[in-house]
């Protein structure tokens, strides 16, 4: 009976290679004609060499191998000669070890953002990729290349965090480098470029008095858009309109708009408060008073000012 002994030899852990190390009892150094190694017991592909160099797919995992002897018998008086083939199969390896891969890539949900967000709001989520399958990973922002910016953002999680609010017109893109660090220790840095999306935007009123920035005749400032302020026959008003007086500051209310004039020449030192519609139509107004009439009337809640002169806005 022709029989086969042998062993797999190397170590079954990723990246190491096996070899086979066998003997045809009986006929000296005979080797196999044929290989075939074995995943679980499936045949793998290609794998049909002397030695099997070990990948991820192998983790966790047992590896055989087939082999074939192909051996000549001289023919005798009774028999013709022929030629034999010896199948054989190894005994398996214990279960594939894993070794740690290094992340493979970096890359970022979407770079593109709106301006105007709030600040702390999430504008990305960081995804790794990874050799070593349910292997976890932790993000930073990392000084090098493209970082620029890093100090603009947080991370928390897999989360890309904005600090602060963007604006297209102050600023349209930032560049940030982040790193992701597997759970080996294992690291992977990328850059890259975040754009803001510019929106269209309504009038602004930047410094805060109530009134559209940059027109020329006085529109007060909502939501929604600049409001004229007008009489009743249409006409607008600026800063043109008279010397006596100039409107300092203007405040939306359940009725329409409360506006402050502030007088100056002959009136200066009063005031007088004018009462518009929600259309910017002129309602109504006070007579000219001084500011601690105003204070005492509640105005200086209503305009968050100090008209009496004691550094305090007096709440009524």
């Amino acid at each position: 009976m022709i029989s086969v002994t042998g062993n797999i030899t190397g170590i079954a852990r990723q990246y190491e290679t096996l070899g086979l190390d066998a003997t045809l009892e009986g006929w000296g150094e005979v080797p196999p004609k044929s290989y075939q190694w074995e995943r679980d017991s499936s045949p793998i592909s290609g794998a049909t060499a002397s030695t099997y160099t070990l990948s991820q797919m192998d983790v966790g995992k047992t590896i055989t191998v087939d082999i074939m002897y192909e051996i000549y018998i001289p023919g005798s008086l009774f028999m013709p000669a022929q030629y034999l083939n010896i199948w054989w199969t190894s005994s398996p390896t214990l279960n594939v070890e894993n070794v740690n891969d290094a992340p493979t890539s970096l890359s970022i949900s979407t770079s593109t953002f709106d301006e105007n967000i709030s600040g702390g709001s999430v504008v990305s989520t960081l995804i790794s990729s990874d050799i070593d399958d349910n292997d976890s990973h932790t993000y930073t922002l990392v000084a090098g290349v493209g970082a620029t910016d890093n100090s603009l953002f947080t991370i928390d999680g897999d989360q890309l965090i904005i600090v602060d609010s963007p604006d297209f017109e102050t600023k349209s893109s930032y560049s940030i480098r982040l790193q992701t660090t597997d759970s080996g220790g294992l690291t992977y840095e990328e850059s890259f470029t975040l754009t803001v999306n510019d929106l269209e935007e309504g009038p602004s009123d930047l410094d805060g008095d109530g009134f559209v920035d940059g027109i020329i005749n006085y529109q007060m400032w909502t939501e929604s858009g600049g409001v004229d302020l007008t009489n009743r026959r249409g006409k607008t008003f600026s800063d043109n309109t008279s010397r006596l007086w100039d409107l300092t500051k203007a405040v939306e209310v359940d009725s329409g708009f409360m506006i402050l004039l502030e007088g100056d020449r002959s009136k200066e030192g009063k005031y007088r408060v004018v009462n518009a519609r929600e259309t910017g139509v002129i309602s109504g107004a006070t007579p000219w008073v001084t500011g601690r009439k105003l204070a005492k009337f509640g105005y200086e809640e209503i305009f968050d000012m100090d008209f009496n002169g004691n550094d305090v806005v007096d709440v009524v």
